[in-house]
């Protein structure tokens, strides 16, 4: 009963009003190491895919407003590495314009002529004179150069070069901003949550991981934050390919396969925090990554472009098997410089970059499957209005090679012959429909979908047996008629894109009306489903 109160709550909160990433709820134990962990229920939460930028931002509004659908798929191939590619050549077409003003003799640009002004009050006639004289010797190409400007600009490139050694990239990209936000929204103080105030979050900001869940108090929910560690330079193909690695960060332990693990409260020399774990988690906008290892952010020519534009939700932090209070400070150079150029990222490099855990696993269900959960419950608010079960899909493969797991959902009940036993939960009821034979139905012309989840048998390398409830964003018959004309006014509800980030208060509500619904009739259902499925015990 305790477990089915749990999910009710967090039903309240809607399929897609709140990013908590990848829960696992247990009992009271916790085992010694994290290999001992014995999840009995296990809950994965949708991602939010929060994105930052005020260009983003309006674009995003603007699509909204014009209820289109997502474009194909050779926008996001072609026309983004095109804009990336006429962006960088327009960039080095201006320095080339700006280096040979220099060399001219002829700053004929204001801020030229600004630069050349400041060299004239800054430096001494005999530095200067001595430059004229090197520049003679040295540049042999710039025999006409303005030693006042060739001064100015050297001088302008040693304050970047000292400033980008010591600059800290995880303050100075929007991963900050980002995380500020979130824990603002996501762990605020009591008082300002009840007077409905926004404002700092000095609870949450001091919060460490490592002390969310101690042995002595050990009352769940035992939080496992999904991350991704980009190894798109390794060697080990498979990483390559995936772009990654799956990374937890959990309250007793941090690492991957790739990179070993390591005790939370001796990862840092400045113990992560609850907040920042949880921003990583949802940093879906950065350079060289994309859902599911796919997407045009791992264009090189998309990733050079982000990169100096410092767009960048992840965050740099050690890599774990080089020891314990380790202290890094990831410069525009290292690792900056080497990203950009697409090298360094591999794991064992001494920084890693973590990011969105759904640039691995969008479902949340790898680290679940790791860990041999007994029964799992997976809530898919992907934006997937063609119902292709595309996050799912490029997990099963991963969990089949990595851990030897199977997942089985069941069948349909055939159109002839006797009943079965228990009334089976299939994916194909989640696929919306009309129903031609059936009377006449409100929103007119609108496919529902006959059920919002299914059950699946999990099958583990070592013949132990598990229970998988998927969760599907979806508008069924039986919900009221506010969410049914919500739907018939907007066609891809509950699976906008999640790029749009404008939510009116109906549109908030409608969403976590659905996550409440959907939820409500996969619990009203558990009996019917037991006789096939045991582990749905745990729920009752």
């Amino acid at each position: 009963m305790a477990a089915a109160a749990v999910l009710s709550d967090l039903a309240q909160l809607g399929l897609e009003a709140v990013e908590v990433r990848h829960l696992a709820l247990r009992r009271l134990g916790v085992g010694a190491e994290l290999d001992e962990l014995r999840l009995e229920i296990g809950l994965a939460l949708p991602n939010g895919r929060e994105r930052s930028g005020v260009a983003a931002g309006l674009w995003t509004f603007w699509q909204s407003r014009h209820q289109a659908r997502r474009a194909p798929s050779l926008v996001a191939g072609l026309v983004a590495p095109v804009g990336a590619f006429l962006i960088l050549y327009g960039t080095a077409l201006v320095a080339y314009q700006a280096a040979h003003a220099v060399a001219s003799g002829h700053p004929n640009t204001a801020w030229l002529g600004v630069l050349v002004g400041s060299a004239q009050l800054l430096f001494p006639g005999s530095l200067v004179a001595g430059v004229k004289d090197a520049m003679a010797k040295v540049l042999l190409h710039w025999p006409d150069a303005d030693p006042k400007a060739v001064l100015g600009l050297v001088s302008m490139a040693c304050v970047a070069a000292f400033a980008g050694s010591f600059a800290n990239l995880n303050y100075t990209s929007i991963h900050r901003y980002y995380r500020d936000r979130l824990m603002e929204s996501f762990l605020p103080e009591a008082g300002r949550a009840a007077d409905n105030r926004a404002g700092p979050a000095g609870l949450g900001d001091r919060t460490r991981l490592a002390d969310v869940c101690k042995l002595d108090e050990a009352h769940g929910p035992y939080h496992l934050i999904n991350c991704n560690v980009m190894l798109n330079d390794s060697d080990l193909r498979v990483w390559n390919l995936r772009g990654g690695d799956s990374f937890v960060m959990a309250p007793r332990h941090c690492g991957s396969s790739a990179t070993g693990w390591i005790a939370t409260g001796r990862w840092l020399k400045d113990p992560i925090s609850l907040a920042t774990a949880m921003a990583i988690s949802g940093a879906a906008a950065n350079p060289g990554t994309g859902t599911g290892g796919v997407g045009p952010m791992r264009n090189q020519l998309v990733s050079i472009l982000m990169s100096m534009l410092n767009l960048r939700l992840g965050c740099w932090l050690p890599n774990p098997r080089y020891g314990a209070r380790q202290a890094i400070t990831p410069n525009h150079f290292l690792p900056g410089l080497t990203e950009m150029l697409g090298w360094g990222r591999r794991e064992d490099s001494r920084i890693l970059q973590l990011t969105d855990g759904g640039h691995f696993d969008n479902l949340g269900l790898y680290e679940l499957i790791r860990r041999k959960v007994r029964l799992i419950i997976v809530s898919d608010g992907t934006a997937d209005p063609g119902f292709a079960f595309g996050d799912l899909l490029t997990l099963l493969p991963r969990l089949r090679e990595d851990f030897g797991a199977t997942i089985r959902f069941d069948r349909p009940p055939p159109a002839r012959g006797p009943a079965p036993a228990a009334t089976p939960a299939p994916l194909d009821f989640i696929l919306p429909h009309l129903d031609p034979v059936a009377m006449p139905r409100y929103p007119a012309g609108v496919a529902l979908a006959q059920c919002g989840y299914a059950v699946a048998d999990i099958t583990y390398a070592d013949q132990s047996m598990g229970t998988l409830i998927y969760l599907k964003a979806a508008v069924i018959e039986a919900m009221d008629l506010e969410l049914l004309g919500y739907k018939g006014k907007t066609p891809d509800f509950p699976n906008e894109s999640t790029l749009d980030q404008f939510y009116s208060e109906e549109k908030f509500e409608v969403h976590r009306a659905v996550g409440f619904a959907l939820t409500q009739q996969m619990l009203s259902a558990i009996a019917a489903h037991e006789a096939c499925h045991p582990n749905l015990a745990a729920l009752k």
